[in-house]
């Protein structure tokens, strides 16, 4: 399966017995096109010409996200790593109690993504600003927050914190332990943003009536969350996409998004 080439969309075929053609795009930038084990190489070519214009834009969004988080040295992965289980056995205890199920382990490694397949997208995710219901109007933009005088919040070595100082040079950071407590320290006026993911964003000023989250619908990153699936699984990949397509259409998704994130239960 060499790499070909079609004008500016270079891309390499991967055959199995899916149903269906599929455009997939790496971290690295390269390009899979996942086929049925039938259709012939003209077909291929004319998919992948017909989604030129996706492919620019997912390349130009991959450009972007490399930027803002560049892959880590080994040094940096293995402390990311030891912090992670440090860390995540907490987190996942408090959401499982949330959301009343009980996972029976979590494991933490260094796997890549293109070891794995990864689901269509569920649910928008990315960086954005939690703060004060009565500041939500100031804090609508990097330029207002990057200020001496603005005081940022975030817990130490998450990406939070990497964001924040990358994007926020001039800004008052403090750092603090626990992760958890900074929504209280933002509402109660010991600090006055939090850089966060907009699931947590969302879900705190739900919970919250002295916070706000004003750029839920326009983060400063883009992202989804998705399900992560094991290499050579592509006829399970085709039936959880199909599952969330489904699921989407009839709004269940926006229902669990309501019941679990905003605390709207039905």
């Amino acid at each position: 399966m060499g790499d070909q080439a079609l004008t500016e969309v270079p891309y390499e075929v991967r055959r199995s017995d899916r149903r269906t053609m599929a455009l997939e795009l790496t971290r690295e930038g390269k390009l899979l096109v996942r086929v049925p084990r039938s259709v012939p190489e003209a077909a291929i070519r004319r998919f992948v010409a017909g989604h030129a214009d996706w492919i620019r834009s997912a390349r130009a969004r991959l450009a972007d996200q490399r930027s803002a988080h560049p892959e880590p040295g080994e040094s940096e992965r293995r402390e990311m790593i030891a912090r992670a289980k440090a860390i995540l056995p907490g987190k996942v205890a408090l959401w499982a109690e949330r959301m009343g199920v009980q996972p029976t382990r979590v494991t933490v490694t260094s796997a890549r993504k293109e070891l794995a397949l990864m689901s269509d997208g569920y649910l928008a995710n990315g960086k954005t600003v939690l703060c004060r219901a009565e500041d939500a109007a100031k804090y609508t933009s990097l330029a207002a927050i990057d200020r001496p005088e603005v005081r940022v919040m975030e817990n130490p070595g998450g990406l939070n914190e990497k964001f924040a100082r990358a994007n926020l040079p001039h800004a008052t950071l403090t750092i603090h332990p626990v992760n958890e407590e900074i929504p209280g320290l933002v509402a109660s006026g010991r600090a006055d943003v939090m850089i966060t993911e907009i699931l947590e964003a969302e879900y705190y000023a739900s919970q919250d009536p002295r916070l706000a989250a004003p750029l839920l619908k326009s983060p400063f990153t883009h992202g989804e969350l998705g399900f992560l699936l094991p290499p050579g699984g592509e006829s399970l990949l085709e039936y959880v996409n199909a599952f969330l397509a489904k699921e989407r259409a009839a709004g269940r998704l926006d229902e669990l998004a309501e019941q679990y994130l905003r605390g709207r239960r039905p």
